[in-house]
């Protein structure tokens, strides 16, 4: 299996949308489900594809493909806890398949790259409220060997990648 990544390109619209929406109805983010609790599917589509939109149009944006097919994207974002840091707002993969170090060494592939394009030397993220938060969370600190910074009053718990 050949995994590689390349910067979000237009025509991948539709394919990493496909995966945030499936992503989002698994993992109910909050802050995405909080206003699409209860409203219909088709409005929960065309919200989060806002969403997504503008999330792209204000951010880095790499996709992770395995053999040519997507199966996955990341964007990034000038930080907004420090200033020699990029914010990692979201990763999301197809939800049918499942984690490896292929995809890990991927993604921390794409922080340098990232990093040295914005001259950053830090990968921060945000961890909100989802479903299955703690094993998440714990998920992430092992996998990545990240450390938590500090919980903000938005219940969202900051933490930094280490290299």
């Amino acid at each position: 299996m050949n995994y590689s990544y390349h910067k979000f390109k237009k025509e991948d619209s539709n394919d990493v949308f496909k995966i945030f929406l499936k992503f989002q109805e698994q993992t109910k983010i909050e802050s995405f489900s909080n206003l699409t609790n209860g409203q219909s599917p088709a409005f929960t589509e065309i919200y989060l594809r806002e969403e997504l939109r503008k999330m792209i149009k204000n951010s880095k944006t790499y996709v992770g493909t395995c053999d040519g097919e997507i199966f996955g994207f990341a964007c990034f974002a000038e930080s907004e806890i420090r200033k020699d840091a990029l914010d990692l707002l979201i990763v999301c993969k197809k939800p049918n398949k499942r984690f490896n170090l292929k995809m890990k060494h991927l993604l921390l592939k794409g922080f340098e790259e990232v990093k040295r394009e914005s001259n950053k030397s830090l990968i921060l993220a945000s961890l909100g409220p989802r479903s299955k938060f703690n094993s998440y969370k714990n998920f992430v600190l092992r996998m990545f060997k990240a450390k938590i910074i500090r919980k903000n009053a938005l219940k969202k718990t900051i933490i930094q990648f280490d290299d």
